[in-house]
């Protein structure tokens, strides 16, 4: 696309070019003439006009470069303003001023296009003519966490608090429902207070991750104090006690500025007064990144006896849970990441597939032993991993190429590797890093490949280059790495605590990193069924070549899917 542009914009200068030229000749060959046969005017405001001209050509040139919205268009829209104005000049040079005054005010409608045009078409670059009539944009409402409130939970904790201890009563069943009202009324005081604290846990352990790492908001600093703070920080005091003294409440007030997208888009799981209304049917899988899923996992899914409120508060499991907020808050309160944030470093690296060299660069804290580890892979990359690289670009490209032609030799020299990235690392023992960089099968956006080990997890486009270190990056080395090296097991479809009646005849041979995922998946679908957003687990398995290779799963309540997934077997 740039390429076209680039030609059409070569042509404009060309031409502009040669209208200067002749503007200077024509000027210099009238001005010395006591009786020119045009007027002076006109000629200097043709070789000005022409000029300025040169100029939109090399600002489309610029805005082509950075990759702004409609680089020639705009241009142009600005050239008719230009031409307009210098009719106009001509025209009442030449003492037409009916058509000078045509020419301004044509001019003057083309300049208010200019204004109009960027809106226009950012409205509609995405619709067909009709559809741009028929669906007018409409502003997105983002989701926006404002409160979470043990109370929102309370009865769902006592019921797991009355059939922990052997009574299970059904809210559904009137009868049922009465008896469980009934209950509530007779209770002491001290036993209401101890399923609040239930109810309040999940919030508890997030609150004990705001205050351990400084994300709480100044009023709220002041409301506690400092040392009621360092409490909770040196684990002389549970967060579960700092909430009894807020009534059970975390609101957005409370909240440091700095962890409002991790609260409206990670925390805040359902757009309703409660977080987690009951009732509600959203649709998650394993990338869905929610609170509820990594608390019920790192915090209730080792229990006999399933449970989500009530629990002890554990210092252990709060550090787990821990480790995977700090990792969430980096994937929600960071945009990938900014080059100009990353160091640089004075090595150029090259390697024999490629045939440009790239930049060096890492972030902030990545240990230098590390870094350098991670250029010594790129400098040396295996046959294994050219070829696996080059059927990644490969799928970049719309030509039909020959198979005897798509070999790492003649498919990595269309990628002009820039830089090469690395990432603070969780793991120093395998190099893990992205290459970004051209092709000339994707010019518009650039490609990126991100590289764990001896496997490229990724391919992408420029802006959106992924970390090795999230989540999906670290399944997908896992599950290329077991299948390679014929790592296998045999799984259950349906888990045990989904019940018999849904279980599934005969087991699963898949890769041991697809059974960790499925095991992971199932929990989430645990939690949901906890919270009562599913009631049926099912399963389908579709096969190649009589070998199971994807194992699609769902969780359903009221016929509607509230969670759905596929895991890759092998």
């Amino acid at each position: 696309m740039n390429v076209f542009r680039y030609i059409i914009l070569t042509c404009c200068a060309a031409l502009d070019i040669g209208l200067f030229i002749f503007g200077v000749v024509g000027f210099i060959t009238f001005a010395g003439d006591p009786y020119p046969s045009v007027p002076i005017a006109m000629v200097m405001s043709w070789t000005l006009g022409a000029l300025v001209l040169a100029g939109l050509t090399g600002w489309s040139f610029y805005r082509t470069a950075k990759g702004k919205r409609l680089p020639v268009l705009y241009g142009f829209f600005w050239k008719i303003v230009v031409v307009m104005l210098v009719l106009s000049a001509t025209w009442f040079s030449l003492e037409i001023p009916e058509a000078g005054w045509l020419a301004l005010g044509i001019g003057a409608v083309f300049g208010a296009l200019i204004f109009f045009l960027p809106k226009f078409w950012g409205s509609t670059q995405s619709l067909g003519p009709s559809q741009a009539q028929q669906h007018p944009v409409q502003a997105v409402e983002l989701p926006a966490f404002r409160a979470d409130k043990a109370e929102w939970a309370w009865e769902d904790a006592a019921l797991e608090y009355f059939r922990l201890r052997g009574t299970v009563y059904d809210p559904k069943d009137s009868e049922q429902n009465n008896a469980f009202r009934e209950r509530i009324s007779a209770m002491q005081d001290s036993e209401t207070d101890t399923i609040y604290d239930c109810a309040g846990m999940p919030i508890a352990y997030f609150l004990g991750w705001l205050i351990e790492r400084d994300l709480v908001s100044e009023d709220f600093r002041n409301l506690h104090g400092p040392e009621i703070l360092q409490a909770v920080k040196d684990e002389t005091q549970t967060p579960v006690e700092v909430l009894r003294n807020m009534d059970y409440v975390l609101s957005r007030d409370d909240i440091d500025p700095k962890a409002y997208r991790l609260m409206d888009f990670y925390y805040n799981a359902e757009k309703t007064d409660s977080p987690l209304k009951r009732g509600t049917h959203s649709s998650f899988n394993h990338r869905s990144r929610k609170y509820f899923f990594d608390y019920y996992r790192a915090v209730c899914s080792r229990f006999d006896v399933p449970r989500y409120y009530c629990v002890d508060f554990s210092w252990e499991r709060f550090h787990q849970l821990a480790q995977i907020l700090d990792r969430r808050y980096q994937e929600f309160c960071s945009s990938g990441f900014d080059e100009d944030e990353l160091e640089q470093d004075e090595r150029i690296l090259r390697s024999q597939y490629f045939d440009s060299a790239a930049e060096l660069l890492y972030e902030r804290g990545a240990p230098k032993e590390y870094v350098q580890m991670c250029a010594d892979a790129y400098e040396s990359m295996s046959a294994h991993l050219s070829k696996a690289i080059s059927g990644k670009l490969l799928e970049y490209c719309t030509e039909e190429i020959p198979d005897e032609d798509t070999v790492p030799e003649k498919i990595l020299p269309h990628f002009h590797p820039q830089r090469v990235v690395v990432m603070k690392p969780e793991s120093v023992e395998i190099p893990a890093y992205m290459i970004l960089g051209e092709s000339e099968w994707e010019e518009e956006h650039g490609v990126t490949f991100t590289v764990i080990g001896d496997y490229a997890v990724n391919s992408s486009y420029y802006a959106d280059a992924e970390s090795p270190w999230s989540d999906d990056m670290i399944w997908e080395y896992k599950l290329q790495r077991d299948a390679e090296q014929g790592n296998f097991c045999e799984v259950d479809p349906v888990p045990a605590q989904f019940g018999a009646d849904n279980a599934g005849s005969g087991r699963i041979r898949m890769v041991v990193a697809a059974a960790q995922l499925k095991e992971e998946t199932d929990e989430m679908i645990e939690a949901l069924f906890m919270l009562k957003m599913a009631e049926k687990y099912d399963y389908k398995v579709v096969y190649d070549d009589k070998e199971p290779s994807y194992i699609f799963i769902s969780a359903l309540k009221n016929d509607v899917r509230t969670f759905a997934d596929s895991i890759r077997l092998r």
